[in-house]
């Protein structure tokens, strides 16, 4: 998958979600990164307001793949990042679904 078909794969997961949730952030560093069967988790050492220091990723979508390769891109060069989370999201282990992803320059 080419990054203008994997670009336009997460516009339209953005899309789809929820327009009754709220988005939170934080301007952080991924702290750690971990895999649970197909889900992936985040962790960041400033917490999300509602949504704590960790985010979750379903990683069985290429969305999901593409937004968890962005966040261990982020981790191994060490970049800082900008992550969103909706506060209404579903839970997965007390962490808020992911919304979206930026590293710094």
């Amino acid at each position: 998958m080419n990054i203008r078909r994997a670009l336009a794969a997460i516009a339209l997961a953005v899309t789809a979600t929820s327009s009754n949730a709220a988005l939170q952030g934080v301007s952080s560093w991924v702290q750690s990164l971990r895999i649970e069967s197909g889900v992936a988790f985040i962790s960041l050492d400033q917490p999300i307001p509602v949504c704590g220091s960790r985010v979750w990723v379903d990683l069985s979508t290429p969305v999901g793949r593409a937004i968890y390769s962005t966040a261990m891109l982020a981790f191994t060069l060490p970049k800082p990042v900008d992550i969103r989370a909706y506060d209404e999201s579903v839970r997965n282990n007390g962490a808020c679904q992911l919304f979206d992803i930026n590293v710094h320059n």
